[in-house]
């Protein structure tokens, strides 16, 4: 008792979360519901024109009756197998006629025309010749001729015998429309003979085995005892017999032709198409009655015939192809900016797959509905194992599908909703990470439920108020549960997928981009709207244009929810406004098979109602809430932190190395430098030891990035303090390699070439380490060749073997020769076919451009390399040092 007066006491506290405004939208709903609930029943006149209802329709027993006696008529025999029955209207014609007459109208020529103009409401009956199942499968594994042999596989019939009538009965029993399918509906042991002389008035002598209708004044078959010719006057005496049996018995119709609708050697079909005089609301009334080569009807077909040209189009027709060419629009864009920002990573992915399992159930159970449909209604109310597995498989492609779309849509909204207005995404990310018990959410739940209300009263009203303007017929089928198997999934599933797309495509999505770029707010909001009120939100649907009136309030519903309460509102207006909408207008209607599925969708509101209640009265404050931050967001974040202290320490080696290069009267001294990545292992130095002796080293480290930085900046530092000491370079890369040996972990080496330049005797003395060889350019003889000594990489060893292994030599200048220290990056680098540019390359290079300054020499040597890799990214560091004598 305590817990109960403690939760009533935080219910009543509720409110005092609510501003003014949502107190006012509470109250405007309370009455929205009250107005819909009073001004609903006359939405029923809307569709019931003529005041047939559901309920005065013969049921199934007395609809089969109807059917049977009907089929017996056409000279069937009575059909064994299932059968299937449901309600159903002609929503295009009642839709046309009701925007361009007026219910009033509709209604009065139903009443003075009844064999002039369809009825209102109308009940479908399926029947068969046996309880099997077409099944295409079956008929592509197994051999064909042995299935039409046998007719049954391990027991099961498998439908290839099976022949479906379709009987559409009207309000008073009678048959108004009718159609025979399956593969052996034109196969029959002998001529329709009872109905064919009953049509006719004469006798059909026992010879005669099928019929030709004459088609015009030709005949092509002679008149033999198997065969029996049908004139024009036959065939219009035949097509007036069948029809006087249906509806259309009081229509004054003529014949305006006969052809022939198929033919082959095993059957024929023709068709005569009787056409009325009188004209009803704009439209003539045409039958096709079409009969087979042995008298049995396999159709009655009934359309009406616009007569005005301009009552045959509605203005939903253009919006609704516009609004399906606007999301096309946006979906190929968002599908290119998803592509754009997963190359760099800037998607919000985690939240986007939640969204899509979302979608694959929904849609899922939709696609499993629609499939459910044809056996439903043909009676097959338990379907057979290959039914069922290529229904799954269908539904799970299909759901797929739709998740593959959504997962677009909401990775790439929810990651630039982040950037634009991270503030209005934060409830919607608590409900997707499964925070459901908070105030956020709950608030939001409530605000929707509320909201949702106000959705579909400005189109009643107006329906209510001016009777020229009628509510929109959406579909043929009357009952859902007539329909769908689980309707009320399929109502909810088309919920959740119509109102995701909004939510990410347009709010989210379209809308962010558009703030990035639209600072005013009238014309931000503005845009939105329009955008919102053409692409459909409103389930109260109105003919013609006064439709944009209540699609422009839905509009405006989402845009606000949006604004002042963020991204879950407004994804939840429409969904609930879709879930009311079925709930109520299906009581209207009158609730009849559907009560269980409008039953479930009230549980479905109601237990929303509940959530958004005790989650905004015992939930956690928004205080309390984390904080979600995309994962994106993160790792970006990261990048450029690790990008700023890249950069920094850039900057730090760039001032390890020279920052110009040494001028030496007789000399011309370069060199570069072009590390791989933001910071490298190549180390290059000039050092003045005293005033003729110029120290130069390069080197390079294994690897590449911070280490090799690291250990680079270790071995400047050895070398400058080193060098002032004027070692012999064999001496001076002994004790370098001892250091490092000490200080650096195993694994790490470094190749290096250390000499000295005299520039008083014009010499150059240097060891190598394991470094590549030096390059001597010759001008006497515009040769150039290599260098090699002995030596091996420091930080390997670190005994006398080192020193033992390295070799110094010296050479001797002359004007105009070179000598070039370089790294592997030059030789090393590789093109796409992952070909090395190799020592000989750089040789010829070396020999072809020798002459020239150095500067240029370098210039040229990094455009061939440049040529040969293709341009690809360098994957080493590259460095070169260059000595000239002038």
């Amino acid at each position: 008792m305590k817990s109960k007066l403690s939760l009533l006491v935080n219910l009543s506290q509720v409110l005092r979360y609510f501003s003014r405004v949502d107190k006012l939208i509470f109250v405007a709903s309370a009455v929205a519901l009250i107005i819909l609930i009073v001004a609903l029943p006359t939405f029923k006149g809307s569709i019931f024109s003529g005041g047939t209802h559901p309920a005065d329709l013969p049921g199934p027993s007395e609809t089969l009756q109807h059917s049977v006696d009907f089929l017996e008529t056409l000279g069937y025999a009575r059909p064994d197998g299932a059968t299937g029955y449901f309600r159903q209207i002609r929503s295009e014609y009642g839709n046309h006629i009701r925007y361009h007459f007026g219910q009033q109208a509709l209604t009065e020529a139903r009443q003075t025309y009844p064999w002039y103009t369809p009825p209102a409401v109308y009940s479908v009956k399926s029947l068969s010749t046996s309880h099997g199942r077409d099944n295409l499968l079956r008929m592509l594994i197994f051999n064909m001729d042995e299935l039409n042999e046998a007719g049954t596989l391990d027991g099961d019939d498998i439908g290839l015998d099976v022949v479906r009538y379709q009987i559409n009965i009207d309000e008073k029993g009678v048959a108004f429309e009718m159609e025979a399918s399956g593969l052996r509906r034109f196969t029959h042991e002998t001529i329709n003979r009872a109905l064919l002389e009953e049509a006719i008035g004469k006798p059909i002598p026992d010879e005669i085995s099928r019929i030709y209708l004459q088609i015009g004044e030709l005949v092509t078959v002679n008149a033999t005892d198997e065969i029996l010719v049908l004139t024009t006057d036959d065939a219009s005496r035949l097509a007036q017999f069948v029809l006087s049996h249906t509806r259309w018995a009081g229509a004054t119709l003529e014949i305006e032709e006969t052809s022939t609708v198929s033919s082959n050697n095993q059957h024929t079909l023709y068709r005569i198409r009787m056409v009325s005089k009188q004209e009803v609301l704009g439209r003539t009334l045409h039958i096709d009655t079409e009969i087979d080569q042995q008298g049995y009807v396999q159709r009655i077909h009934p359309v009406w015939i616009e007569t005005q040209g301009d009552t045959a189009k509605l203005p939903t027709t253009v919006h609704n192809r516009s609004r399906v060419i606007i999301l096309i629009i946006l979906g190929i864009l968002a599908f290119f900016i998803f592509l754009y920002r997963l190359v760099r990573q800037e998607l919000d992915l985690k939240s986007a797959r939640n969204d899509a399992i979302i979608t694959f159930v929904a849609i899922f159970f939709v696609s499993l509905n629609s499939s459910f449909t044809d056996a439903l209604q043909q009676g097959f109310f338990t379907p057979g194992l290959w039914d069922l597995i290529g229904t799954v498989l269908g539904g799970v492609l299909v759901g797929a599908g739709a998740a593959l779309l959504i997962y677009i849509f909401s990775s790439i909204a929810s990651s630039i909703s982040h950037e634009i207005w991270p503030e209005r995404i934060h409830s919607l990310n608590l409900l997707r990470r499964g925070y459901l018990n908070n105030k956020p959410v709950g608030m939001s739940v409530l605000r929707a439920l509320a909201l949702a209300l106000l959705v579909p009263v400005l189109p009643i009203l107006i329906h209510a108020v001016f009777s020229r303007v009628e509510i929109m017929t959406l579909s043929d089928f009357l009952f859902l549960s007539e329909q769908y198997p689980l309707a009320f999934t399929h109502v909810l599933g088309k919920s959740v997928y119509a109102a995701q797309q909004v939510a990410f495509l347009i709010l989210l999505l379209t809308l962010a981009l558009l703030r990035k770029r639209v600072t005013n707010n009238f014309l931000f909001y503005g845009i939105g709207i329009l955008i919102l009120t053409w692409v459909d939100m409103n389930p109260a649907t109105l003919l013609g244009y006064p439709n944009l009136a209540g699609q422009f309030v839905a509009a405006c519903i989402v845009l606000f929810a949006f604004h002042k309460y963020g991204a879950l509102a407004a994804l939840l207006v429409p969904f609930f406004a879709s879930a009311w909408w079925s709930l109520l207008s299906g009581m209207a209607i009158g609730a009849g098979p559907d009560v269980l599925q409008l039953a479930l969708l009230g549980v479905v509101l109601a237990g929303a109602l509940v959530l958004g209640l005790t989650a905004s009265a015992n939930g956690a404050n928004a205080t309390t809430l984390p904080d979600f931050v995309p994962t994106y967001i993160l790792e970006l974040a990261n990048r450029e932190r690790m990008s700023r202290e890249l950069e920094i320490a850039r900057q730090v080696q760039q001032t390890f190395l020279p920052v110009s290069n040494p001028v030496i009267e007789g000399f011309e001294l370069y060199a570069s430098c072009k590390p791989a990545s933001e910071v490298g292992g190549d180390y290059y130095e000039f050092i003045q030891v005293d005033d003729h002796n110029v120290a130069v080293s390069i080197g390079d480290v294994s690897g590449k990035g911070f280490q090799a930085a690291f250990f680079m900046t270790l071995v400047k530092g050895y070398t400058q303090s080193l060098a002032e000491s004027n070692l012999d370079p064999k001496t001076f890369l002994t004790r370098v390699n001892s250091l490092f040996y000490r200080n650096a972990p195993r694994g790490t080496f470094i190749t290096m070439i250390y000499g000295y330049l005299d520039t008083r005797e014009k010499t150059f003395t240097m060891a190598r380490a394991g470094h590549n060889p030096m390059l001597v350019y010759t001008s006497a003889t515009k040769n150039a060749s290599y260098v090699q000594t002995s030596g091996m990489a420091l930080g390997l060893i670190n005994d006398g073997r080192f020193a033992d292994n390295l070799a110094c030599t010296s050479m001797k200048l002359k004007t105009g020769d070179c000598i070039l220290l370089y790294t592997d990056g030059y030789t090393e680098a590789m093109n796409r076919a992952g070909e090395q540019y190799g020592d000989k390359r750089f040789q010829r290079v070396v020999e072809r451009c020798g002459g020239l300054e150095l500067a240029q020499l370098i210039e040229e040597i990094d455009a061939d390399v440049h040529n040969f890799t293709g341009g690809i990214a360098r994957h080493d560091d590259m460095t070169i040092m260059g000595i000239r004598v002038l």
